[in-house]
């Protein structure tokens, strides 16, 4: 239920975006280098992941949090927050392993 509803949402969105880039030329310059328009391809996509992502997950599936990650690490929570959402951690199986 929630996949057909993200579905159907990211099609009437991205109709939205092309009939608004061309009707408004200021829209369309606006949105040249939006991240938005690409947030529902990426979710598809499977990325391979780094050496830090696989060991961010591997932290994520056995429960840390992400203050516990980051201190381990000696990274920021913000930079963990970003990994995890780009590479959409955790996920079960690697592809890089």
């Amino acid at each position: 239920m929630n996949t057909q509803y993200e579905e159907t949402y990211a099609k009437l969105f991205h109709a939205q975006i092309k009939k608004d880039e061309l009707e408004n030329v200021r829209f369309r310059e606006i949105n040249k280098n939006r991240w938005a328009l690409n947030d529902f391809k990426k979710k598809d996509k499977k990325i391979a992941l780094t050496k830090q992502a696989k060991l961010v997950n591997k932290m994520l599936r056995k429960g840390w949090t992400q203050n516990d990650i980051a201190q381990s690490l000696g990274k920021s929570k913000n930079s963990i927050i970003q990994i995890q959402y780009f590479y959409n951690l955790p996920i079960k199986e690697c592809l890089n392993t």
